[in-house]
């Protein structure tokens, strides 16, 4: 079960900022998950695989070419709009689909990893 955001300004920047020191490899692989989602989904919509791999490509680009906070801001951007959390409001869901490892807490002591 998901829950909607409902935090405080500071719970977000944090969680922006524990956003932000995800490893590249796992900041990827958001980013072309959000790409390879199904617009036309509402929840954690279809994957297109083809998006995904044109997605990973493109984030190795920017992460290569020194623009990794690009693909921070548009990890962030979409988690914001998508604002869906586990259960409890502990931590905020990067990528459309919910999947642990690509969940940040709201709160800098309780980073996970």
């Amino acid at each position: 079960m998901a829950w909607s955001w409902s935090h405080t300004q500071e719970a977000y920047r944090d969680a922006e900022i524990n956003a932000s020191e995800l490893s590249d490899a796992d900041a990827a692989m958001i980013f072309a998950e959000w790409k390879a989602k199904d617009s036309r989904e509402d929840y954690a919509g279809g994957f297109n695989s083809v998006k995904y791999v044109r997605g990973m490509m493109e984030a190795v680009n920017m992460i290569r070419n020194g623009f990794r906070e690009g693909i921070d801001r548009y990890i962030w951007e979409n988690a914001s709009e998508f604002a869906t959390c586990d259960n409890g409001g502990f931590n905020a869901w990067l990528c459309p689909y919910g999947c642990g490892p690509h969940c940040v807490p709201f709160d800098r002591k309780n980073r996970l990893g």
